[in-house]
């Protein structure tokens, strides 16, 4: 998932360094990926780190949209339909889960 040049970029992101080593609490903190989206608009990587510190402190609704705008990066990854599908269930949209269950079947079939 993670390419070798965004691997690049993620250690060139200064401002993500105080939590990486350590000086901060330890934790997702979409904030700081706010900054990397605003520096490479054009990367779905740090929508995806977003998505994922979203997700896990709670705020369901940030992270689909932003596993949203990841897909649109990479709308042939059944992996991101499945991390919005629990999402989406989280927030009882079964509905869309079920849509986005789905789509990951049709993607990759090791899914069903």
């Amino acid at each position: 998932m993670i390419r070798q040049s965004h691997r690049v970029r993620l250690s060139l992101c200064p401002f993500l360094w105080p939590s990486r080593y350590g000086l901060r609490q330890p934790g997702p903190i979409p904030e700081d990926y706010d900054k990397a989206i605003e520096f490479f608009p054009e990367s779905g990587e740090f929508y995806f780190w977003r998505a994922s510190a979203y997700d896990e402190i709670g705020q369901y609704q940030n992270a689909i949209n932003d596993y949203t705008k990841v897909i649109q990066f990479d709308p042939d990854e059944a992996s991101l339909y499945l991390l919005r599908v629990i999402a989406l269930q989280k927030l009882y949209k079964f509905s869309f889960a079920n849509r986005d269950f789905n789509k990951a079947c049709k993607l990759d079939k090791s899914n069903c």
